[in-house]
């Protein structure tokens, strides 16, 4: 039974120096820990909402300055700090065209990501262009003729633009 009380009192010096810790951080008794921490976290989801609408701003500036950059309504780019979410909404403005076709690559965890779209009326599909850079670089990838993901182990940055360019091509007609 000692060593169990031991256990016990171990458990709650624990605990009592993590709460101690909480309440010196957020400046609050304990009594008053609760509803700080339900602050903290209210605040922690209003910070990620702003982000996310400031990350999607971003994202629609990144499509007008991609398609101010281009003729026609093929845009191919690798864009050094986007998300996966950036890259989908970079590739839904482009697409608001209905012969728009996106080519987008970024890097990722370890990778690198891809999403490729295509407008109603673009005749590109871009799930089997997804295929074709994957298959090529050594990744996978896949989806519908108006949307498709994939992701390239590690492949260098000359390969995947080189990639981008010969579907942008293929976009366009230029090429078969």
């Amino acid at each position: 039974c000692s060593s169990d009380l031991a256990r016990a009192l171990h458990d709650y010096a624990e605990k009592d120096r993590a709460i101690s810790g909480l309440c010196a951080s957020l400046t609050c008794g304990i009594d008053e820990l609760e509803v700080a921490i339900s602050r903290l976290r209210a605040r922690a989801r209003a910070s990620s909402a702003e982000a996310a609408a400031l990350r999607l701003q971003l994202a629609e500036q990144e499509a007008e300055v991609l398609l101010s950059r281009v003729e026609g309504e093929v845009v191919h780019a690798f864009l050094h700090d986007a998300t996966v979410e950036s890259l989908r909404a970079v590739a839904a403005r482009i697409i608001e065209q209905p012969h728009g076709v996106a080519l987008l690559a970024a890097p990722g965890d370890g990778d690198l990501r891809l999403v490729f779209a295509s407008g109603p009326d673009a005749g590109f599909h871009a799930g089997e262009a997804i295929k074709r850079v994957a298959g090529r670089l050594g990744g996978r990838g896949g989806g519908r003729p108006g949307h498709a993901e994939g992701s390239l182990p590690g492949t260098a940055r000359a390969a995947i633009e080189a990639a981008l360019m010969l579907e942008a091509a293929r976009a366009r007609g230029d090429e078969g």
